[in-house]
């Protein structure tokens, strides 16, 4: 609860708090209200409000960041309910009144066992993934002071704003995951919230449909609780805008088609309901992108290639069935293509035909055809490999992927609507954040929920088309989230592990990364957590800084640094600095050192990269206005391969007071 609290609390200190108030107190009581009631309409009404609220209050312009007010809500409310069940709901027991009424009558149970639950794992990795980015942003402050002062993290952009950046991403996934362990702690083995949730799942998906559909047929009309028509803005339904309408109906849909078909019920029935679905998504789609009808194609061939293949028992055709429904899909892909080139097709499948057809003629590469089908998805996708070759290990961290866009040129722009305004594939986007490590860690985590439930393996395939086209893991992609929760969590655990000291063993794992990550991140912060004073003191002379001094080489006296070396600044202007390497670098693959010229209290002022073709080279520097002190930090070579852990600077480059020039 207390952590939930923060989120909130974090959330309304870097966005809007005074225009966006009366929208949070809305969902923090629509969080509180239902479930202090009872813990069915608690869990019904969560899962279907997180669906509509964007739409019934009109809010558009942070997405889905303010979730966290109906999650921090629906936790209070969960509190209070079993407060008031634990010491007001109870008689006292006369044999042992003091054992009885606070331990076998309390309703609370241990859902977070660290040798059992491996999703205490992703518990743990979300809580320090958000400190990192805390501590990357605001320094030691928020652990001293409590206090996120909103400094300048980067040319142009606020340590206020990165942090929003992060709070969709993590902070929006860690919002909803606390709500399910507060849910799966207060609830009982018998009475577990999996139904209840897909209840509220399937309502707010209902609502969604029916409300597309209708905007689907009346173009031109402004219905309430929409952002316009669907001619000017496209179909968004109860979704905060039209193209998070694209991302989160092929998902709930996905989720929606499997209960279908996974059920036993007559094959009338399943017709009927998947014509009445097909129809609504038909006309909604007429003013959504062609993503949108990609997704549902993808999802549609996954759904009933997973569901239907269980059926046969014949082994030829069981293992043929799955080939047939690849061709099928192909098929359906083809018919798309050839319709789009009608005039009365829909205007998707008409610039599916055409990004179709110049991706063919004029693509000569796969990356240009790519490029000219996919758009802005395949830059931003090529954009995050190349930052994820600079942090392999742990990436960028949340939110960083939007700040190095921003910084990208002209191509960069500021998202109004956060993370979920991109459309680079999630796959590539978890690299680019969390890294190698975080990448592998997640999936392991999937892959041991889903091994313990048997037939439930299959069920997050349902999602991944999804990551190849749009980062699900940002704001809306907490219905992603949401869903391969409740799936994973429908179906008892009916197998073990082969060993079991599986599960402990991955939380220690994560446990590790974690607390490494932290280090990481203050070790980052070493150098400002004495204070102004004391640094710009500090650095009054290189002598605590240099590795070696007065060292020769290459017929010059150099002094000896280590890469992320800071110096004060003796010159307002121009500087000019000899710089030699200990080695030559190798023809095309110069060594690139980052500058970054920082003020007397540690905020960064301009950075630039300059590139190191030979052993000795001279490097001019403009100085910004401000500047006190200069960082000089050795750029990775390669993804694979990492630079010169140190460099050489000349001693005629220091003053007398020991300062750079």
């Amino acid at each position: 609860m207390i952590l939930s609290y923060l989120l909130l609390r974090w959330t309304l200190v870097v966005r809007d708090p005074d225009g966006n108030l009366g929208i949070v107190w809305i969902q923090f009581l629509a969080g509180l209200l239902p479930n202090l009631h009872h813990r069915k309409s608690g869990r019904m009404f969560t899962a279907a409000f997180a669906l509509l609220s964007p739409g019934l209050l009109l809010y558009g312009e942070g997405g889905y960041l303010y979730l966290s007010a109906l999650f921090a809500g629906a936790i209070f409310g969960i509190f209070l309910r079993q407060y008031i069940s634990t010491f007001y709901g109870h008689p006292a027991n006369d044999d042992d009144p003091v054992l009885r009424y606070f331990y076998i009558n309390r309703p609370y149970k241990n859902s977070l066992e660290f040798t059992k639950n491996p999703r205490t794992a992703f518990l743990i990795l979300a809580v320090f993934l958000l400190l990192d980015r805390l501590l990357a942003y605001f320094g030691t402050d928020p652990l001293t002071s409590w206090i996120l002062q909103d400094t300048e993290y980067s040319s142009g952009i606020s340590s206020k704003y990165a942090f929003a950046l992060t709070l969709d991403s993590i902070g929006s996934w860690l919002s909803a995951f606390l709500y399910f362990f507060a849910e799966e702690t207060s609830s009982h083995d018998t009475d577990p919230p999996g139904k209840h949730w897909r209840t509220g799942i399937t309502a707010g998906f209902t609502a969604n449909l029916i409300l597309g559909a209708i905007q689907g047929l009346a173009p031109s009309t402004d219905f309430p609780f929409t952002a316009g028509n669907a001619e000017t803005f496209g179909v968004s339904a109860f979704f905060p805008d039209a193209a998070s309408f694209g991302i989160g109906m092929p998902i709930l849909f996905g989720f929606f088609f499997y209960q279908i078909h996974s059920r036993n019920w007559r094959i009338s029935s399943r017709v009927l309901l998947s014509i009445a679905v097909f129809i609504a998504l038909g006309l909604a789609g007429r003013y959504q992108s062609p993503g949108y009808w990609l997704l549902i194609i993808f999802q549609t061939a996954l759904v009933i290639g997973l569901t239907y293949q269980r059926g046969f028992r014949n082994p030829i055709w069981k293992y043929s069935f799955i080939p047939f429904v690849v061709l099928g899909t192909i098929s359906v892909l083809v018919g798309v293509y050839f319709i789009g080139g009608m005039d009365w097709s829909f205007t998707p499948w008409q610039l599916i035909r055409e990004d179709v057809s110049n991706a063919w003629t004029k693509g000569k590469t796969l990356s240009k055809m790519l490029e000219i089908f996919w758009k802005d998805g395949w830059i931003q996708t090529l954009s995050a490999w190349n930052w994820f070759k600079d942090a392999p290990v742990f990436g960028q961290g949340f939110g960083g992927f939007a700040l190095h866009w921003i910084e990208s040129g002209p191509r960069g722009s500021y998202p109004q609507n956060g993370t979920q305004d991109f459309a680079l594939t999630s796959l590539v986007f978890l690299l680019s954040e969390g890294g190698i490590l975080f990448f592998l860690l997640f999936f392991i985590w999937v892959g041991l929920e889903s091994y313990t439930r048997t037939s439930y393996w299959f069920l997050p395939l349902l999602f991944f088309p999804v990551t190849f086209y749009e980062p699900w893991t940002s704001g809306a992609g907490i219905l992603g989230f949401l869903l391969i929760w409740l799936l994973s969590a429908s179906g008892p655990s009916t197998r073990t592990l082969p060993k079991w000291w599986m599960v402990p063993a991955f939380n220690l794992v994560c446990l590790l990364f974690g607390l490494s990550l932290t280090a990481k991140a203050f070790i980052r912060q070493s150098s400002q957590l004495q204070g102004p004073e004391f640094r710009f003191e500090e650095r009054k002379t290189y002598q605590l800084s240099a590795k070696a001094k007065f060292q020769e080489k290459a017929g010059g006296r150099y002094h000896i640094f280590r890469s992320g070396t800071s110096w004060i600044l003796g010159d307002k202007g121009n500087i000019s600095i000899r710089i030699a390497l200990e080695e030559a670098p190798k023809a095309g693959k110069p060594v690139y050192i980052r500058w970054i010229f920082s003020d007397q209290n540690g905020v960064e002022l301009q950075s630039r990269s300059t590139p190191l073709n030979a052993t000795v080279n001279q490097v001019g520097l403009g100085v910004p206005a401000g500047a006190k002190s200069l960082t000089a930090k050795v750029m990775r070579i390669s993804w694979y391969q990492a630079g010169p852990s140190e460099f050489y600077i000349g001693t005629d480059d220091f003053d007398g007071l020991n300062r750079i020039r």
